[in-house]
């Protein structure tokens, strides 16, 4: 008898340019569910430096006793790990993923996959792709007017 494949399935955070769902279809991610949520006592930073643009920060999370990082849950699959663990350069040095606990727009608390900086480095802005991606996902996805002030108050770097 053959043996029964298991697929896993994780909630994984997305606070960057991932929030637009347009950046997703470009990373070729099977999305099973996604809703909004938030990260509480963590802010954005952009202090991740970029590695093809000087001056140009990724973003991060950096903790912060009462703040929020507004952004999207996502349901994937093993392949969907993967897919974004290769995407954020896991295991280069760009970023690595943890579980945190994050707060779904339905009230409940999930652990989930988040992508943070290896390295922090002040005085980076966003790259302008990243920003514009952000801004863009977060007025579809209804993100409270607040948070999408706070991302439009950002600086950029070409």
């Amino acid at each position: 008898m053959p043996k029964a494949h298991h697929i896993s399935h994780y909630w994984y955070f997305g606070y960057g340019s991932e929030i637009n769902e347009h950046i997703l279809i470009e990373m070729d991610l099977a999305v099973h569910q996604a809703m909004k949520a938030f990260l509480s006592d963590y802010r954005l930073v952009f202090t991740n430096p970029s590695p093809t643009r000087p001056g140009g920060g990724m973003p991060d999370l950096l903790y912060s006793t009462g703040s929020i990082v507004e952004g999207m849950l996502y349901e994937v699959d093993d392949q969907g790990i993967s897919i974004l663990d290769a995407y954020y350069r896991v295991g280069h040095m760009i970023y690595r993923r943890k579980s945190i606990e994050v707060v779904a727009e339905d009230g409940m608390t999930l652990p989930a996959a988040v992508y943070v900086g290896c390295r922090s480095q002040v005085g980076l802005l966003p790259l302008r792709s990243d920003w514009v991606a952000m801004v863009e996902g977060a007025k579809k996805r209804g993100m409270s007017s607040s948070y999408i002030q706070e991302l439009t108050a950002f600086q950029c770097v070409e």
